[in-house]
């Protein structure tokens, strides 16, 4: 029977592997493209603003108790690179810095 030991070598390729495949993962993150609808941002707002006539208000409460859903809407903003707000119409452009 064949024992698996932990070489110097067999170590060094398994980092280099993780990392490859880490790389990898950041790389087709970033590859999304942006969604100009801001359908995370939509539909956290249809949650958490409430309209009693003319009158509008935030349920910071629900806000404060799903996190998630803003931080996500933040992380796709944040990963906007200068390249693809280069790639983007000026319309989008100032869409999004609005």
């Amino acid at each position: 029977m064949s024992e698996h030991r932990q070489t110097p070598a067999r170590r060094k390729f398994l980092r280099f592997t993780c990392r490859l495949s880490l790389v990898f993962l950041v790389s087709i993150q970033s590859a999304w493209p942006f969604d100009h609808g801001h359908t995370l941002l939509d539909e956290l707002l249809g949650d958490i603003v409430v309209v009693q006539g003319h009158q509008t208000s935030v349920d910071y409460t629900r806000l404060k108790n799903r996190p998630d859903r803003l931080l996500h809407y933040i992380d796709q903003v944040e990963a906007v690179s200068e390249v693809e707000f280069g790639r983007w119409d000026r319309d989008q452009q100032l869409a999004f810095l609005i």
